[in-house]
């Protein structure tokens, strides 16, 4: 509004002042422009005001000074798109950054806790190792390496087993000694049965 209202102060030849209401600069322009505004240029020619009866280079400034606004707001409409899109690209870059970070985390993570297994399974074995150094030096490494890995409770489960399978070899050799004794009794002497009474 303030750049119509300076147009026409700036023009006295079309008799509008700076007094002149919003309302008659439109009606003045709509009523008597011959040339629509976007087919004006800077070679257009200054259009004829039927209520001057003169070419008025107020409407003539006022149409280019329009054409001109729609273009620059054209402009910022085409930035505005450009700056959406950009900052879209780069809303899709952030998550695919957060996503990468995210992966990178857990992989740390998964780094980390084979570290400390690795870590946990040297210390026993660092352990293990000095049990075997010192039972060496005592002279009773058969028994540290047993007891240092843990077999010890296997091998007497073993011998148990051992044990119980050659007590049950014993009863099955007695129980077939006494089965062969019972048959003889009942085998025939001298073609007669014999009876232990």
């Amino acid at each position: 509004m303030d750049y119509i209202l300076a147009a026409a102060a700036s023009n006295p030849a079309a008799e509008v002042t700076k007094s002149t209401s919003m309302k008659y600069i439109m009606e003045h322009v709509l009523r008597n422009s011959t040339t629509e505004a976007d087919n004006l240029t800077a070679e257009t020619p200054t259009p004829y005001c039927y209520v001057c009866d003169k070419r008025s280079n107020f409407l003539r400034n006022l149409f280019l000074r329009e054409q001109y606004t729609m273009n620059y707001m054209h402009c910022l409409e085409t930035v505005v798109a450009n700056h959406k899109t950009e900052m879209s690209e780069i809303h899709q870059q952030r998550q695919d950054e957060e996503e990468a970070l995210q992966s990178m985390e857990k992989r740390f993570n998964d780094v980390k806790k084979q570290r400390d297994c690795i870590a946990a399974v040297s210390s026993r074995l660092g352990s293990m190792f000095d049990d075997l150094m010192k039972a060496e030096g005592n002279g009773d490494i058969d028994k540290a390496f047993t007891d240092t890995f843990g077999i010890s409770d296997l091998v007497g489960e073993n011998e148990q087993r051992r044990v119980r399978v050659r007590e049950l070899e014993a009863a099955l050799i007695e129980k077939e000694l006494e089965l062969d004794y019972y048959r003889k009794e009942q085998e025939p002497t001298s073609g007669k049965w014999h009876f232990n009474l």
